[in-house]
């Protein structure tokens, strides 16, 4: 009997040992692998960035590109010399500035209409 848990004793040494390395070979491979995955991941973000702008490059229509008004009026005042703050100075006159302290939504001079929020001309109406 003696011989029979000495050589389970060792047959467990041998199956402890043979589970130590492969632990150690797993524990060394888990930094490779999350570098892989991390490179992947980024690989997949790049081709799905890709994708997105080929896709709006396919589905853009005529008139889809378009000019913003704050471009617009950025133009006017840079590349035509535009005064725009002797045209905000006409919207806004003193008399004006008045109604809009007062609470007015709408000011209509001379057939023009001034479509008034929180105190801001937001549009003009003629």
């Amino acid at each position: 009997m003696r011989c029979s848990l000495k050589r389970r004793i060792k047959v467990s040494e041998n199956k402890l040992e043979k589970k130590k390395r492969l632990q150690q070979l797993v524990s060394s491979e888990i930094p490779k692998a999350k570098t892989l995955a991390a490179t992947a991941q980024r690989a997949l973000s790049d081709l799905e960035r890709e994708a997105k702008t080929l896709d709006i490059e396919l589905t853009a229509k005529p008139g889809d590109v378009r000019v913003s008004d704050h471009a617009l009026v950025r133009y006017l005042e840079r590349v035509m010399k535009f005064d725009i703050e002797a045209v905000r100075k006409q919207i806004l006159t003193p008399e004006r500035e008045h109604y809009i302290r007062a609470g007015a939504s709408r000011i209509i001079v001379d057939g023009v209409q001034f479509v008034v929020r929180d105190k801001t001309i937001v549009t003009t109406i003629d």
